[in-house]
């Protein structure tokens, strides 16, 4: 894997809802320098130059692909642009940061994986819950065991959706919860079923259900909605000794876990037992590291070009959270119908 200099030069494509988060994130992350922006709309480049006045701008984002001093693109457009731009930047020889989804499509991801592979360039998806320290310490208690078996995931997703769409409510909200699940699990589910509802939009779903059914017969329950005023991203995680919350929306305590409880009920005998006693376990709050999970991910994109290390949520990752998406779609679509996903296809992809 090619090994970049100490500072990573870093150009941006699109600076719409998302991009201005990035963009502050990045200029402040060591070792990467921002060297520009181009976008089609003459008022966002005006809101890059008022801001940071020392970056070019640019209409023409092929200026970036073509400057040499350029060693990474950040992609923040539109997911139907997503593909065309990050082939467009792996064959420049760029790295690629690019917002999530990775493309609209599973043969699209595919071929960004694969040229990845061949360019030898990092490919980061924007999961950004990934980078998380309440998702991550969830992570930790589900693969150290202490949770016991898991039984099923219940998880929330809700607010009121963007003025305007060109995706649907599964592929706005719930790619979050997709790429959360298979960073907590480490695998594919093999089948899905769901149903979505279009009630002001004719077009899109904005309300969504689906059901993943994993190995073991573990499975867990998504629930994303743009029609919710109140803004909700809620998981609880349900284990044979422990339960846990994770609430991302908490300015603190987001993580708590409940143990199973007492009943003096089971085994009890007239002569030893008084007074049957029920009751809740204890709750515990575990301490975890808090930062800002995208500044923590911009900062892990440029060490990883620095490094050449393997990266968390990189076009492999991309790639089976859209293979995901696709299943449920194709299920919403057949009215909730079971739609198998092909992990075995899935796993034969280059690393």
């Amino acid at each position: 894997m090619e090994i970049s200099p100490k500072t990573v030069g870093l150009a941006f494509i699109g600076m719409g809802y998302w991009g201005p988060n990035l963009l502050r994130s990045f200029v402040e992350v060591e070792g990467c320098q921002v060297i520009g922006v181009s976008d089609l709309k003459p008022g966002r480049l005006a809101f890059v130059r008022k801001r940071y006045p020392y970056l070019k701008t640019s209409a023409d984002y092929k200026e970036f692909l073509d400057d040499p001093s350029v060693d990474a693109i950040c992609i923040a457009t539109s997911v139907s642009s997503h593909y065309a731009l990050a082939k467009a930047a792996l064959l420049a020889g760029k790295h690629v940061l690019v917002t999530k989804p990775m493309t609209d499509s599973e043969a699209g991801s595919l071929e960004i994986v694969e040229l990845a592979a061949k360019q030898q360039k990092r490919v980061l998806v924007d999961h950004t819950f990934v980078f998380s320290g309440a998702v991550n310490k969830v992570r930790e208690l589900i693969q150290g065991g202490e949770l016991g078996t898991l039984c099923y995931i219940d998880m929330r997703r809700m607010n009121l959706g963007p003025p305007a769409s060109e995706v649907d409510v599964v592929w706005d909200l719930m790619t979050h919860d997709i790429s959360i699940l298979l960073h907590w699990l480490g695998e594919l589910p093999r089948q899905v079923s769901a149903r979505g509802w279009r009630f002001v939009r004719k077009d899109l779903s904005e309300v969504a259900f689906a059901r993943l059914e994993f190995s073991n017969g573990f499975f867990s329950n998504l629930h994303a909605s743009w029609l919710c005023p109140q803004k909700t991203r809620q998981a609880d995680i349900f284990g044979q000794r422990k339960m846990v919350r994770c609430d991302d929306l908490k300015p603190v305590e987001k993580v708590k876990i409940y143990d199973e409880g007492f009943d003096t009920r089971i085994g009890a005998q007239d002569r030893s037992v008084v007074e049957f006693k029920y009751g809740r376990g204890d709750i515990r709050i575990p301490a975890f590291d808090e930062y800002e999970p995208l500044r923590k991910e911009c900062a892990y994109f440029i060490s990883g070009i620095m490094d050449g290390k393997p990266l968390l949520s990189d076009a492999r990752m991309g790639l089976e959270v859209v293979r995901v998406l696709e299943a449920i779609s194709a299920s919403i679509e057949r009215s909730g119908e079971v739609v198998r996903v092909d992990a075995d296809r899935l796993a034969a992809i280059p690393a």
